[in-house]
């Protein structure tokens, strides 16, 4: 059933939403440097409460920052001095109240479980109700405040997505009891929850417009297109000016192995292919916080960057983090190279061996999905990420080569 509906979205997005930009096709952003390959940074994920200005100088390499508030107001000045294209939004929270916020709002405005007790996610923080007004209103008022006091361009709202009523619930858990829909007495379903979030997310940015509101907790292609029965998250495009999806490929603190089969593979590309094919925005995100080899991560890095390669369009941006310990907003050297890429002449296509190609005005992009070693001969030289010349490369399982033209 799932290999079906992946062939089915393939087949509807591929030749249609992969090919060179036009004039007649979904609006493209590419960057300046004239290539789709655009990265972002999420430095909320850093665990830090203050930036030196070196830091905030390097980060601002990056033209979109998702930061704390605040954060780098003090050097906000250097920084677009540097990056006259930077932009941060700041970064919120879409259905959680903090956790010393318990009886701050109305009653009835708080989630509850079955026995009545209101539900807390394993940090602690409140689950609120996504359809009050009044809630909503708050969310409007903090991102039009924030924004404004940090001197930032936009919001970004987490939780947006249906995690805190999938379960399993418990202490630890995403929220520690099974949330109650107040209208209906029942277990909320992920997809109420979902069309719930996404006309808070309309709401507020009606109410802060001309501000640019983002959200988080697309999850990966399985989730986007409803594959895995939890409601499909493609929705939260419609209320928003874009989605993280921090599950790209993979989730972060999960081991290396399994990858991801073919199928959930194509389903990956098949989101990116959706969003840029309707003009929206998808800030991916692959993350590999767990203990393994640095050349296993290495190999990750560069199949999860050939993944995002074969559907961009120039408006989807992808970012790779290798530690938890380490910034979220590190850049790496590969980047710089990948940027030289330029545009895409064409759609991805598939050679007999499985081998999934997308060529570039300045390179090309192989990718093995597959259970297979596979070699492929390039026919002319090519220079690989680390720089080396290279007239044929080869392909482990779960691999990919950008490379540019030599």
């Amino acid at each position: 059933m799932v290999g079906a509906l992946v062939a089915l979205l393939l087949a509807g997005l591929t030749g249609l939403t992969v090919g060179p930009p036009g004039a007649a096709a979904a609006p493209t952003a590419p960057t300046a440097t004239g290539s789709v390959f655009a990265t972002w940074a999420p430095q909320y994920m850093t665990r830090e409460s203050s930036v030196t200005l070196d830091q905030a100088l390097a980060d601002a390499r990056t033209d979109l920052l998702v930061a704390k508030p605040g954060i780098y107001t003090p050097y906000l000045p250097q920084m677009r001095a540097l990056n006259p294209a930077l932009r941060i939004l700041t970064y919120l929270n879409a259905t959680e109240a903090n956790h010393a916020l318990g009886t701050a709002y109305p009653a009835d405005w708080y989630v509850r479980g079955a026995d009545g007790t209101k539900v807390r996610s394993k940090y602690g923080a409140w689950m609120m109700d996504p359809r009050k007004a009044g809630w909503v209103r708050t969310r409007a008022t903090e991102c039009r405040d924030r924004t404004a006091e940090s001197g930032y361009d936009g919001c970004l709202f987490d939780i947006m997505g249906p995690g805190p009523v999938i379960g399993p619930f418990g202490p630890g858990m995403a929220s520690d009891r099974e949330p109650i829909d107040a209208r209906t007495g029942l277990p909320w379903t992920p997809t109420d929850w979902i069309a719930a979030t996404t006309a808070l997310g309309a709401t507020v940015r009606a109410k802060v417009a001309p501000l640019p509101v983002y959200g988080n907790s697309v999850g990966d292609g399985d989730r986007y297109f409803g594959v895995d029965g939890t409601g499909a998250t493609a929705t939260l495009l419609d209320g928003t000016d874009g989605m993280i999806s921090e599950t790209f490929l993979r989730a972060g603190r999960a081991p290396l192995d399994p990858p991801p089969t073919l199928d959930q593979w194509r389903l990956s590309v098949a989101m990116v292919a959706d969003a840029e094919a309707k003009g929206h925005v998808l800030l991916l995100c692959t993350k590999v916080w767990t203990d393994a080899p640095v050349a296993a991560k290495d190999q990750w890095h560069e199949f999860s960057m050939g993944t995002y390669l074969l559907a961009a369009q120039g408006l989807t941006r992808w970012t790779f983090l290798y530690d938890i310990t380490e910034r979220s907003t590190t850049v790496r050297p590969q980047w710089a190279a990948a940027a030289q890429l330029g545009t895409p002449t064409g759609a991805y296509t598939v050679n007999g061996k499985g081998v999934y190609q997308r060529v570039f005005t300045g390179g090309k992009v192989l990718v093995n999905p597959g259970t297979r070693t596979l070699t492929v001969s390039l026919g002319r030289p090519f220079v690989d990420l680390s720089g080396a010349s290279v007239t044929s490369v080869t392909l482990p399982p779960h691999s990919a080569k950008v490379l540019r033209r030599a």
